[in-house]
């Protein structure tokens, strides 16, 4: 039986949408189609503005609630793309884990913007995976980094189309570190 590093869960895929679709997700965003808001951090199922531990701007993508055939199209399209993720990280790491992709949040990272060191999953939240769609890669640091115990500070290197998958719960906590120059737009999601 092969044992593996925490590390090896931590699972990247490229060519996600492709280079055509992803070019059109980038100026549909860039366009300031989608409103957001300002970034919140949840505790104990309670949301709260917390700008010292996370500064960035978030739009929910979702297929309900909405007459817009643009936002139910991509909430649509990325649903698939992300619980497509889900199904190779199952298959690549042969971990059972549920897979229903419940949250997709569109994160827009100005200047300045980070998130300090956070596990996704905790008391009054249930996650088992956790995603990241990287759109672009036209801006400055912004990366996304893990300090996982026992490997060190994993560093992702920042490529357009590019999707992270990694359990969500408290052996992968991770940050991203601030955006220098640009503006970087990724998509989130989350599987419980």
């Amino acid at each position: 039986m092969e044992i593996k590093k925490i590390s090896d869960f931590i699972k990247i895929y490229d060519g996600v949408l492709g280079e055509r679709k992803n070019n059109i997700f980038y100026e549909i965003l860039k366009s300031n189609f989608f409103k957001y808001n300002v970034g919140k951090v949840v505790d104990n199922k309670v949301s709260t503005i917390k700008l010292k531990e996370r500064s960035v701007k978030t739009c929910e993508l979702t297929n309900k609630n909405t007459n817009s055939i643009t936002e139910i199209h991509w909430a649509n399209l990325l649903q698939v793309c992300f619980t497509q993720g889900a199904l190779k990280f199952i298959e690549d790491t042969k971990a059972s884990v549920p897979c229903i992709v419940d949250d997709i949040q569109i994160l827009k990272y100005s200047e300045g913007d980070f998130y300090k060191k956070h596990t996704d999953d905790g008391p009054g939240i249930k996650r088992t995976l956790s995603f990241i769609y990287l759109v672009n890669d036209d801006y400055e640091e912004g990366a996304l980094e893990f300090e996982i115990p026992g490997s060190g500070k994993i560093s992702i290197e920042v490529k357009k189309d590019r999707m992270i998958v990694w359990p969500s719960c408290f052996l992968y906590p991770h940050k991203v570190l601030p955006i220098k120059k640009g503006v970087k737009y990724s998509v989130v999601a989350w599987a419980s």
